[in-house]
């Protein structure tokens, strides 16, 4: 198969693409940032048509977005969601694509128990009883 040449115009709407990508995603990745925007949302965006940009931010980008989060935070959430989806250390390497896909239902839920982490469901437990009043307020 020949090689294809690639036209000045070629080029230069190619690179007008992919600024524009880029664009897209520093916009939104600033608003996460910021604190305008939440995980959710974000994934809810990159659902959208025009979110489609959204799909190749890797994950690890989102989770460590949000003020209080960094790094470590990010790294720690998919350590988890790679033991909860047997992918091990692979879920490091996971885009936003991996988990917005319509074929792959649960993945998003999956992704949620990974962000909570483990639950404890209140001091002592399961040794300790309830106690008398938690803090969200539910009398047991």
């Amino acid at each position: 198969m020949p090689a294809v040449e690639l036209t000045d115009e070629h080029r230069a709407r190619a690179l007008e693409s992919r600024r524009t990508r880029n664009d897209v995603r520093g916009y939104w990745l600033a608003l996460l940032a910021d604190g305008n925007l939440t995980i959710p949302s974000f994934l809810a965006v990159a659902c959208e048509p025009d979110g489609e940009p959204l799909r190749a931010v890797k994950l690890s980008t989102v989770l460590a977005g949000p003020p209080g989060r960094g790094d470590t935070s990010a790294r720690n959430i998919l350590d988890r969601l790679g033991l909860l989806t047997g992918l091990g250390e692979r879920a490091q390497k996971l885009n936003v694509a991996w988990v917005v896909d319509p074929r792959a239902r649960g993945r998003l839920s999956v992704l949620a128990d990974a962000l909570v982490g483990p639950v404890q469901p209140w001091p002592g437990f399961p040794y300790a009883g309830p106690p008398a009043t938690t803090e969200a307020g539910w009398d047991w």
